[in-house]
């Protein structure tokens, strides 16, 4: 008999990556068959270079038009019945909307959806048209899944509030952080002046970063705000770095003009995309993220992980990763004045800082191995193959 096979649907190929490499790794080394699909982009090509197979999943992610939606779909399931998986695990907004319908009409015995946030559309408060036909989409497609796991509890009941039903909802939680790759015992503080000139960073001061998708609704804006306010009071005594690049297949990405005026002002370093995010979090001395909804934000436990004091919004997705006043501050979304104050409190106080650098650690040590992960997520698809 043929080994299990898992195919992992994502309509991000970098997230994909990022994210599940461990996984799909995991997977082949319990002598299984693992597959990442995935829209072509940077990030496609390097499953194969890391010994994954992968295959393209023809899809604009932008794209509201019936008539390509209708060919990506097709597209999918095609892909989706060539490979004739046993299980397939779709992640993303529209990754679970598309791969669990294209699952199920390839004839896959068994699928999984795993809700990663309700993404873009629903940060803000408004009802807007698009957010409406996605309401409806996911009403659609969740209850074709034989598990559905939520990353926090707030986006499982949003859902039940929109009528979208699951057969099996659970709350996944962390998908896991290399705790041996983000640790900051593996960085020599010696050379850290050396590093920062790296970043166009002078001098000694206290780094302050927020590294994210470059998206309105993760709080790009207020971060920059937030960053003025404090360098027009205490100069170089700290240095503030954006890490990331617009997503242009998202409906919200900042626009490049706008990262350019932030980076003409002289307040914020915008470094772009940082693909060895653990060596410029080993010379951040805090971490930020205002944004204004997550899944769960892989990039905060990273930052954790390092052993980094945060600063994040108050909002599902963040405040059940941190516990204000003692790993972090949780800041109400959208308030510069409020992030800025929060920023500032922990600028001041090295000792704060150590503390709660220490107690994040802590709670990654403890929560977030991706080994353990990656275990969990394979019982359940051997106890659904098996079933």
């Amino acid at each position: 008999m043929n080994p299990p096979h898992v195919v992992c649907v994502s309509a991000d190929d970098r997230s994909l990556y990022r994210f599940r490499l461990p996984l799909l790794r995991a997977i082949q080394a319990k002598g299984w068959r693992a597959t990442a699909v995935a829209p072509a982009g940077e990030y496609l090509p390097r499953f194969e270079s890391a010994g994954v197979e992968s295959r393209e999943w023809r899809l604009n992610r932008r794209s509201l038009n019936p008539l390509m939606e209708v060919k990506s779909q097709v597209n999918l399931a095609g892909t989706i019945r060539s490979l004739r998986p046993d299980l397939v695990h779709s992640l993303t907004l529209k990754g679970n909307i598309y791969g669990t319908l294209a699952a199920r009409i390839a004839g896959v015995p068994r699928v999984v959806a795993t809700v990663t946030g309700l993404g873009s559309y629903f940060a803000g408060v408004r009802r807007t048209p698009a957010r409406c036909a996605i309401a409806s989409l996911l009403r659609l497609s969740i209850p074709l899944a034989d598990v559905t796991l939520f990353q926090n509890r707030a986006d499982w009941n949003e859902m039940r509030g929109m009528g979208v039903s699951a057969r099996r909802p659970g709350i996944a939680g962390s998908v896991g952080v290399d705790l041996d790759r983000f640790s900051p015992e593996r960085f020599d503080q010696n050379d850290r002046s050396s590093r920062l000139r790296g970043y166009e960073i002078a001098g000694n001061p206290v780094v302050v970063t927020m590294a994210s998708r470059l998206l309105w609704d993760k709080g790009v804006r207020e971060f920059c705000v937030a960053a003025g306010q404090i360098r027009r009071s205490l100069g170089n005594q700290v240095a503030f770095v954006l890490a990331g690049t617009p997503d242009l297949g998202n409906p919200n990405p900042v626009s490049p003009e706008y990262i350019k005026s932030v980076a003409r002002s002289g307040d914020v370093s915008c470094v772009g995309w940082v693909d060895d995010i653990a060596s410029l979090l080993a010379v951040t001395d805090i971490f930020v993220l205002p944004s204004y909804r997550e899944g769960a934000s892989v990039s905060l436990q990273e930052a954790q992980a390092m052993g980094l004091p945060v600063v994040v919004s108050d909002v599902p997705g963040c405040r059940e990763l941190v516990k204000d006043r003692e790993d972090g501050s949780l800041v109400p979304p959208r308030n510069p004045a409020a992030l800025a104050q929060a920023i500032r409190e922990l600028v001041e106080d090295p000792d704060r800082r150590r503390s709660m650098g220490v107690a994040a650690r802590d709670k990654a040590v403890r929560n977030y191995d991706v080994r353990a992960a990656s275990d969990r997520q394979i019982r359940l698809y051997q106890e659904l193959i098996q079933s």
